[in-house]
């Protein structure tokens, strides 16, 4: 009997969900509370720890989300941040793009769930005593996300986004930042 019922709720959540309603290009904007974490090795500095700042970035992106069958989504986008996310009160990241790949599930004909891996690339910007040090950095992001229809243009997503950056000697320190962010999200259908 438990079976039954299984087969039937899955039965009714695969007829009702259709990936159709979540294919073609799509772009919005998210706001997005960041956590950065750097972590700095100064072999001749007096500092070898790491600094954490939280702050608060703007993300445009744009993408296209590709049926792979019935229930399944593929999507291809790109993103880009419209401010610096803080890394401590003296680094900070610019020009952070991503250009990512999100494998997505329609749960029902309002409601996919993904996952989100991608490429991230910034700029490491650094001021010390007046003197200002860049950097180009760049890492691999990951993440999951939810993203509900409100109608048949409009819909609103949030995402848990990890970001791991790779190591660069800046100056005499090596630094890895790493940033953690809630992105919460509108966007448009096309």
């Amino acid at each position: 009997m438990n079976n039954i019922v299984l087969l039937t709720a899955f039965a009714v959540l695969s007829f009702n969900a259709n990936a159709g309603e979540f294919d073609g290009i799509s772009a919005g904007f998210n706001v997005n509370s960041t956590r950065g974490e750097t972590k700095l090795v100064d072999p001749a500095g007096p500092f070898d720890g790491y600094l954490n700042h939280n702050s608060t970035t703007g993300t445009i992106f744009g993408q296209y989300g590709y049926v792979a069958s019935e229930n399944m989504l593929l999507t291809v986008g790109a993103s880009y941040d419209v401010n610096d996310t803080k890394l401590s009160s003296t680094a900070k990241l610019k020009n952070h793009y991503a250009v990512y790949l999100e494998p997505g599930y329609v749960i029902d004909k309002s409601t996919l769930l993904y996952g989100k891996i991608g490429y991230h690339a910034a700029k490491f910007h650094s001021t010390d005593n007046g003197s200002v040090t860049t950097s180009n950095m760049n890492g691999i992001g990951y993440g999951v996300g939810i993203r509900n229809k409100l109608d048949k243009q409009f819909f609103v997503q949030v995402e848990l986004e990890q970001v791991n950056y790779s190591k660069k000697t800046v100056n005499t320190a090596q630094v890895t930042p790493h940033i953690t962010s809630i992105n919460v999200g509108v966007g448009y259908q096309f």
